[in-house]
């Protein structure tokens, strides 16, 4: 049935199936197990800080990390809010990256706290780093972070 669609489509027909076979074959390695996997991390800001962001985790080899939640806490001075949150991924194929939205939870008259628990699904293999930050318009104290999901171990 392939080889008669691809003849009845023609040429681009074919190139399409050359290139769908190719990708099988550049394929990551077989899965050989799964497990839950969850990394916190306290990112220490302060006064005159309004962008911060730490290093989450380093994807060890023969891995990958299916990232599936984000739950963060942090406090802006205030009347401060927060600009843009994000979990990146940096690859050395292409950057990736999720725009968190957080809401406030309250605000004392001299800071502001801010929380967001998401779902996603976003992916970094072998030799990626995750990391994740916050920009405000005013000082960023104290993020603290879990990113949740699966361990994926290749062969």
């Amino acid at each position: 049935m392939l080889k008669t669609w691809k003849h009845a489509r023609g040429a681009g027909a074919a190139a399409l199936v050359a290139a769908m076979t190719m990708v099988g074959a550049t394929a990551e390695a077989a899965e050989v197990k799964r497990e839950p996997f969850q990394k916190a991390v306290h990112i220490p800001c302060g006064t005159g800080i309004t962008a911060c962001s730490a290093r989450v985790l380093t994807i060890r080899a023969n891995r990958r990390f299916e990232v599936r939640s984000v739950s963060c806490s942090f406090t802006v001075r205030s009347p401060g809010t927060v600009a843009t949150m994000a979990l990146v991924v940096e690859s050395a194929t292409a950057p990736m990256v999720d725009y968190l939205v957080p809401v406030q939870l309250g605000d004392d008259g001299s800071f502001r706290d801010f929380a967001l628990n998401t779902q996603t699904l976003l992916i970094a293999r072998a030799g990626d780093k995750l990391l994740i930050g916050a920009n405000a318009k005013e000082d960023i104290f104290n993020i603290n972070c879990k990113v949740a999901g699966e361990m994926v171990f290749l062969d």
